[in-house]
């Protein structure tokens, strides 16, 4: 007969090398939480020295961290519906974030109600109320953004509100031992960035040390960020550097205290060694990088398209994970992990199936813009591809997938070539849906004008 600590070292290696399959049960809770506007960079597990994320490297350090995962689209509704579907933005015929999520695609939502788990979401951002699609499936739907946010006056909520609104819900769902899935989307990097008192004066000593900390700013006409600070951003007569990343920074600090206690309650509520958790962002931001300030929607360079992504769950085995990934491989994922049948159609792949951190997901990517901005992209193989297609003036690009700073394009024609042709190939293959637009009211179109999102944006 073997040792028992021999038997017991057996059965944690047949658990944690076969995808945790005798842990994964269609019975447990999932609690999935997203950030707007998130860098991966900037948190501590990411590499980050700022300190403003002490909760989430926490819950970091006891799940699988992706490294090289990846959003589909710089902006909001695009690239959340690219998360609740597994489909690209194209394919969903989402354009911008005025544009509303059609019934004939199943999302995340109406899959978890067709197998008996309650549903409920927070979100605080506005263009994620429910007119934009995403709250088909939920059960309660909670797009209360009763909060003005500074210079624009758009409606939001911030992380406390989120949080506790986010708490009742999870009282709710979970207090009759039901099966249930949670989303809680933050707001709160999204500019302009105006953190509670001290938060930024935190952070200044840090983003004061940049080579360009002191350089004064142009401010923009528009809401882009080409070269200038946008209007929506510009905070009170400051244009330099340093005073925008400190305030970024801040946000960022404040929302995850917030999420701290969200996860405590889940703890609390015994919920969190059993639960699946995950936690992501919908796209990044640049913070002057190639002089595009404060800005996100309009490229598609790693500080905008590049997001964290944390997998927490039973048997799910800490570590850190390199593979490319998408944020269309979480319906899979949890499809996978929950042993259900996923719908068909999905884009994605399972992260946690046996043997996937040995293979990789090629990341189609695009700005959606108009043709003088738009950009599409693909990550695969270690390279990224960037194409242009600029009436006249096409250009394309070939990066190392983590450096998208220095041009490859001439060294490696060959890679280009394979690149293009796969790039063409998975456009080719996008079947589009017609999408439809918001009906929205007077006041809302022109709130959504101010954001930058209707006429062509």
């Amino acid at each position: 007969m073997r040792p028992i600590s021999t038997v017991a070292a057996l059965l944690a290696t047949l658990v944690l090398g076969t995808g945790c399959d005798l842990l994964r049960d269609s019975r447990r809770p999932v609690v999935l939480i997203t950030v707007d506007t998130l860098r991966a960079d900037h948190l501590g597990a990411y590499g980050s020295t700022l300190q403003a994320t002490p909760r989430l490297d926490r819950l970091a350090a006891q799940s699988q961290l992706f490294t090289a995962a990846f959003a589909t689209v710089s902006m909001t509704l695009p690239s959340l519906s690219s998360l609740m579907t597994s489909r690209y933005p194209e394919e969903l015929g989402l354009s911008n974030n005025s544009s509303a999520l059609t019934a004939s695609v199943p999302t995340l939502a109406v899959w978890f109600a067709a197998h008996g788990y309650r549903t409920g979401a927070v979100v605080s951002n506005f263009v994620v109320r429910r007119s934009s699609g995403l709250n088909r499936g939920f059960e309660q739907y909670n797009d209360e953004v009763l909060q003005k946010e500074a210079v624009r006056g758009m409606p939001e909520r911030t992380a406390p509100r989120t949080t506790r609104a986010a708490m009742r819900m999870l009282e709710d769902l979970s207090h009759d031992g039901q099966r249930f899935f949670l989303w809680v989307h933050y707001q709160d990097p999204h500019g302009p960035y105006t953190p509670p008192e001290g938060l930024r004066e935190r952070f200044l000593p840090a983003t004061s040390k940049a080579p360009d900390a002191n350089r004064e700013l142009p401010t923009s006409k528009d809401q882009g960020g080409d070269g200038a600070i946008p209007k929506y951003q510009y905070l009170d007569g400051h244009r330099d550097p340093a005073f925008y990343r400190a305030g970024y920074a801040g946000e960022i600090a404040h929302a995850d205290g917030w999420i701290g206690r969200l996860i405590n309650d889940i703890d609390a509520r015994k919920l969190l060694d059993r639960a699946l958790v995950i936690f992501s962002a919908d796209h990044g931001e640049s913070l002057g990088e190639d002089d595009y300030w404060f800005s996100h929607g309009d490229r598609i360079t790693q500080p905008l398209v590049r997001v964290p992504l944390l997998i927490h769950g039973p048997g799910v085995v800490p570590g850190r994970r390199d593979d490319t990934v998408s944020l269309i491989d979480l319906f899979p994922t949890i499809a996978g992990f929950l042993k259900l049948p996923a719908p068909d159609g999905l884009r994605g792949r399972d992260l946690l199936a046996p043997d996937a951190a040995r293979r990789e997901t090629a990341v189609y990517i695009t700005t959606l813009r108009p043709i003088s901005t738009l950009h599409y992209g693909l990550i695969a193989h270690g390279y990224k591809y960037v194409f242009w297609p600029r009436p006249g003036n096409p250009k394309e690009r070939l990066f190392l997938r983590d450096d998208d700073h220095q041009d490859l394009d001439v060294q490696h024609p060959d890679v280009v070539s394979a690149m293009r042709a796969e790039l063409l190939k998975a456009r080719d293959s996008l079947k589009r849906s017609a999408a439809s637009e918001q009906k929205l009211s007077p006041e809302d179109e022109e709130r959504m004008k101010s954001l930058g999102y209707v006429d062509g944006r």
